[in-house]
């Protein structure tokens, strides 16, 4: 089972992960839509980077940058679309919660320029 993150139909979280709403925020116009959402569950950063990594690729997403000390941030691009994540322990470890902080940027307008495989439609 899988949480849908917003309305964007190609970003999955395990069940486990809640959205945070009241530290959430999203944006929508003609031309743009994104936002920060902020999840929490019982998870092991570990296996929800994995998660993350695989739930992507199979959503068509391409990760371009990884980065790792205490916290997880990965990095993926779409044709017209970004996501940041950032993945981090509560205090506790292994008995607390991890927090995914999603940045995601679709620019809709491009969108409307775009095929369905993210090429330009040419005119």
């Amino acid at each position: 089972m899988t949480t849908m993150v917003e309305n964007y139909g190609d970003i999955e979280l395990p069940i486990d992960m809640v959205l945070e709403s009241d530290k959430s925020m999203a944006m929508r116009t003609d031309s743009f839509q994104g936002g920060i959402h902020i999840y929490r569950g019982r998870v092991q950063i570990a296996s929800l980077r994995d998660y993350i990594i695989a739930s992507m690729r199979n959503n068509k997403w391409k990760l371009v940058g990884e980065a790792s000390y205490k916290n997880v941030m990965l990095a993926f691009t779409k044709p017209n679309r970004t996501c940041m994540v950032v993945l981090a322990e509560d205090s506790a470890g292994m008995l607390g919660k991890t927090q995914a902080n999603l940045y995601v940027t679709v620019d809709v307008a491009a969108a409307n320029r775009l095929n369905p495989f993210g090429e330009p439609i040419r005119q």
